[in-house]
């Protein structure tokens, strides 16, 4: 039953029916005193039905002291250790916590949180994650701790929340240059032959693209600089990483910036106006171009033009820390994961390195050199 109001008290109590590890089903009930909202009485009920199905990992803790539950700290460390981050990142953290960790643990005290409440709840959400985002949910859930023990909240022993660098296992797909071609052919807008060749040629993410300003363009020069990006919600921010760089243009991108009219402060804006363009309308437009072009419509579709951009970077033998920086990479890791390599890549690496008349012994290849081995071991 959901939380009820005590008709003699006045106060909110639980009541329900929970099944324990060993297959008993139990009724549990409660509380009886200080709980006057309905809200206390339902993470009063998750904190009781947690205790009883993962026994062993809560310690015993002082009943009598009153420390906030890593619910209500939540809303804290939101409010507080997050004002100085992306508002994107803020928002990734307040939709982490709410649909990952607060369901879970949400209404235990800061201090019953122990090492087997941390890997219990990293048990459970393990099942259909990458691991990179399960590390990405386990790191929300540490930098709440840590900012709990900065403020002297609650005594905690020390804990681990993140088992490692995780690699992530989803494909990175870079599309080839025929399917580039394609996409430009099919692409009608100048601003989107603009937007893909910032992608493409430039390895910008759709952020970056949305927010490059006009200013930071130099012509004469033939480079711009990367200082800002827009958000899902049209904020500005930094680029990713806050790793401001600075890049040279290839020939075709400069090409169609100079036959661009310009609109608005950014290069990409409305017809319209002038305003910046929007994530969903580059979105939907550049799928409406995969469409028209007939190229196979990969997961992340600007993304996959970044991806190209790393790819094509690294078969051209660019040095790594150059891929780098010129992708604003924080991680030297991160770029050797867009550094794909096809089969032919490989074959033809192969052939020039080992190539024919490289070992002074050749390998028959009618066979003989196998019968003759055979032979010798009768």
């Amino acid at each position: 039953m959901p939380a009820f109001r005590d008709p003699r008290s006045g106060l909110w109590r639980y009541r329900t029916r929970v099944r324990l590890p060993d297959d008993r089903s139990v009724r549990i009930g409660g509380p009886s005193r200080g709980v006057r909202t309905k809200k206390a009485a339902e993470v009063a009920e998750r904190a009781h039905i947690f205790r009883l199905q993962n026994p062993g990992a809560v310690a015993s803790v002082d009943p009598g002291r009153r420390v906030p539950t890593i619910e209500e700290w939540a809303t804290v460390y939101l409010a507080s250790r997050t004002l100085a981050q992306r508002p994107g990142t803020r928002d990734e953290k307040h939709r982490i916590l709410q649909r990952d960790i607060l369901p879970e643990v949400g209404a235990l005290r800061l201090d019953e949180l122990r090492q087997t409440v941390v890997d219990v709840l990293r048990a459970k959400l393990a099942p259909g994650r990458d691991p990179k985002t399960l590390d990405n949910i386990m790191s929300v859930l540490s930098g709440l701790v840590r900012y709990a023990r900065l403020n002297q909240i609650a005594d905690m022993p020390p804990m681990k929340f993140v088992l490692g660098k995780a690699i992530s296992r989803r494909p990175y797909y870079a599309l080839e240059l025929a399917d580039v071609d394609r996409l430009m052919a099919a692409t009608e807008d100048q601003r989107y032959r603009v937007g893909i060749l910032l992608a493409y040629q430039a390895g910008l993410r759709n952020g970056e693209i949305r927010g490059l300003r006009w200013p930071s363009i130099n012509m004469l020069r033939r480079t711009f600089v990367v200082e800002r990006a827009l958000d899902v919600k049209q904020r500005e921010t930094l680029p990713k990483h806050d790793r401001i760089r600075a890049l040279a243009m290839s020939d075709d991108l400069w090409k169609a910036l100079r036959s661009l009219p310009q609109r608005g402060a950014t290069v990409l804006t409305t017809l319209r106006g002038g305003r910046p363009l929007t994530y969903w309308a580059t979105r939907d437009a550049l799928l409406e171009i995969y469409a028209r072009a007939g190229v196979a419509v990969p997961e992340h579709p600007w993304h996959a033009l970044r991806h190209s951009f790393g790819t094509e970077l690294a078969r051209a033998g660019t040095p790594i820390n150059v891929i780098q920086d010129m992708m604003g990479h924080a991680s030297i890791e991160t770029t050797r994961r867009y550094m794909h390599t096809r089969e032919d890549d490989q074959r033809d690496a192969l052939a020039r390195t080992f190539a024919e008349g490289g070992l002074a012994h050749r390998w028959p290849t009618d066979g003989s050199e196998g019968r003759r081995r055979r032979g010798k071991g009768k």
